[in-house]
């Protein structure tokens, strides 16, 4: 008799624990304008525009490509890769932004940090507020950068393909 309860709260928690998430949690919402929104799957978290309001995590995220240049450290001449991003706390409680939330690849596929020997930016964002910086990274003088990533934890959220 024990066996068949056990047996029963087994099957009972496989099943309930193996549902998937309902649709409405595996949608995100991509800003395509003014007030054009578009609803992607989360697996479709690539943009081919910088420029452009996205909305990622509760933070409508525009990150914009700057004016690259080269930047000598000792004997070596790296470049310096300069992106403005700002972010909008359009959720119902504080997030978080700053340039370390983001990293660079290059076209080889090596993943590059942001420059911390740069100023930086980074701060709580209250609900309806607007946060704006820069993110620098150093890239090797040979390397390209293909695109710039939106990591804030273990998973990238968004990337933005560079032309």
């Amino acid at each position: 008799m024990k066996k068949t309860v056990l047996i029963s709260c087994i099957i009972a928690v496989g099943l309930l624990g193996g549902c998937s998430l309902a649709e409405s949690e595996k949608i995100d919402q991509v800003n395509q304008g003014t007030n054009q929104t578009k609803q992607v799957d989360k697996q479709e978290k690539v943009a081919d525009d910088l420029n452009k309001p996205v909305v990622v995590d509760g933070i409508e995220l525009i990150v914009k490509q700057e004016e690259t240049t080269d930047m000598k450290k000792g004997d070596l001449t790296n470049r310096l890769y300069s992106f403005s991003i700002s972010g909008k706390n359009i959720s119902t409680t504080k997030k978080g932004l700053g340039a370390i939330d983001f990293l660079v690849k290059t076209s080889n596929g090596k993943t590059i940090k942001v420059d911390d020997s740069l100023a930086m930016f980074g701060n709580e964002i209250e609900k309806d507020k607007t946060i704006t910086g820069r993110a620098y990274f150093s890239v090797g003088a040979n390397e390209k950068v293909s695109e710039i990533e939106y990591k804030p934890a273990d998973d990238v959220l968004m990337v933005w393909k560079i032309k």
